[in-house]
């Protein structure tokens, strides 16, 4: 549905006269009827224009100053036509119902229609920077023996493959490991697990921008991959509420949210470092950057706020900062010989999101080398939040008796390969900070 054929439903709705001509070729041209030419004066051999004697629209709705609400019906029609291509009766109904206080006007004007295709000439022009969207029968169907011999596309079939669930877990020996271990063992062991039960929570609800920026790429194997990282998020999610349920008892926001540590206890002494909530604070605002872009922005747009996301979600936390996290578990439930059912969990976890950093990297790598300039957009995103990779934050140090300085190289191997897999040169300076002795932050283990 165009722009045109919406301008073409108000017209027919609420008046009988409308432009002389609507003509939206690669120009993108409205013409105005007589009455509109120059700033409210008649057409006259001074101001009339051959042939036609239409105006061209410039975007200046000064030209009609005086209709103030003009600007509001043009913005309404606009954001429904740019927001989601397919609702025109949508605007229709909503300026019949005069929920935006219009039809009195139109009533009374009925001249108004053509102004409004005078409102909507800035997002005419918008519109021509937004993917070219064919209309022919091919455009309806998506496959490809391309798409299909991809790796995007692989990705989504081994997913297929090596579908678990969590029902199929058995957690009676964890609840029997739960009772017999320390005091400060469950604090310790706590302090991770709840924040995995809220981290992965936090990544499944903030993983629709990717779906959406997918869809108005008309990238369908990404679509169709993201469709199981979906739904695994959830699984992940659920995993930990009914591991904690079962081991621990306890579920209910008001149950584990005094077990939550908090970015506030971790601090570097020297001042040099912020460590900042990146799973919550990071991962909405990138979303919401690349939800607006998907909605309304240029492919360029676009593309740079999926790299600039991507980078944040499975290049930085799931492929940098959680990756020793889920090694600090595993090797707590064999130092101590306990957990069975969480360290298989943390497995089959870990398998999942191999695929989930790996797709990630290599969507960014192809758009990377589609556009090199988005590469600034990775490093942008691991420079902000350069403190949560150069410290193990406080979850990553509660579990006493570990040999913390593995779980630092560790982390440079993963930002390291990272990189690679984006096509991306790595920062030699925060390979350096992280593996500086020096550089250790202070974390209380006080939860809340």
């Amino acid at each position: 549905m165009t722009l045109v054929r919406i301008v073409e439903i108000v017209v027919d709705t609420f008046g009988d006269v409308a432009a002389e001509t609507l003509e939206v070729g690669r120009h993108r041209r409205i013409e105005q009827p007589h009455e509109f030419r120059g700033r409210h004066k008649p057409a006259t051999s001074d101001n009339a224009r051959e042939p036609g004697h239409g105006t061209p629209i410039d975007g200046d709705l000064e030209v009609f100053s005086g209709l103030s609400t003009t600007k509001n019906v043009g913005d309404v029609i606009a954001k429904f036509a740019l927001g989601d291509r397919g609702h025109a009766t949508t605007v229709a109904d909503l300026l019949r119902s005069d929920t935006y206080g219009n039809r009195a006007l139109f009533t009374q004007n009925p001249l108004l229609p053509a102004t409004i295709a005078v409102a909507l000439a800035p997002s005419l022009r918008a519109f021509d920077e937004r993917i070219p969207m064919s209309s022919d029968v091919e455009s309806k169907f998506h496959f490809s023996r391309e798409m299909v011999s991809g790796e995007i596309y692989r990705k989504y079939e081994k997913a297929m493959r090596k579908y678990w669930k969590v029902e199929d877990l058995d957690f009676t020996q964890d609840a029997l490991d739960w009772q017999r271990i320390t005091p400060e063992q469950q604090k310790g062991l706590l302090g991770i697990t709840i924040r995995f039960l809220a981290g992965e929570q936090a990544v499944t609800d903030e993983l629709v921008p990717m779906l959406a920026a997918s869809h108005a790429l008309r990238r369908f194997d990404w679509t169709m991959f993201l469709a199981t990282f979906l739904l695994e998020e959830a699984k992940h999610a659920e995993f930990f509420m009914r591991w904690h349920e079962a081991v621990v008892g306890v579920v209910d926001p008001s149950e584990v949210a005094p077990h939550f540590l908090t970015r506030g206890k971790t601090v570097d002494p020297t001042g040099r470092f912020e460590v900042r909530d990146v799973m919550h604070e990071a991962l909405p605002n990138y979303g919401r950057i690349l939800h607006e872009a998907a909605l309304g922005g240029t492919e360029k747009e676009i593309e740079r706020a999926f790299v600039q996301f991507s980078a944040a979600y499975n290049g930085f936390v799931e492929g940098v900062l959680t990756m020793p996290s889920y090694e600090i578990v595993i090797d707590t439930t064999t130092q101590w010989d306990a957990f069975p059912t969480l360290k298989q969990g943390f497995k089959l976890i870990l398998a999942d999101e191999g695929r989930h950093i790996t797709f990630g990297t290599t969507a960014c790598r192809m758009l990377i080398e589609k556009d090199p300039s988005y590469e600034e957009a990775v490093h942008e995103v691991f420079d902000a939040y350069r403190g949560n990779i150069v410290g193990l934050v406080e979850y990553q140090k509660a579990v006493p008796g570990l040999d913390v300085g593995k779980y630092q190289t560790m982390k440079v191997r993963h930002y390291r390969n990272r990189c690679r897999e984006m096509g991306v040169k790595p920062d030699d300076t925060l390979i350096e900070q992280i593996l500086d002795p020096s550089i250790d932050f202070v974390v209380g283990v006080e939860a809340g």
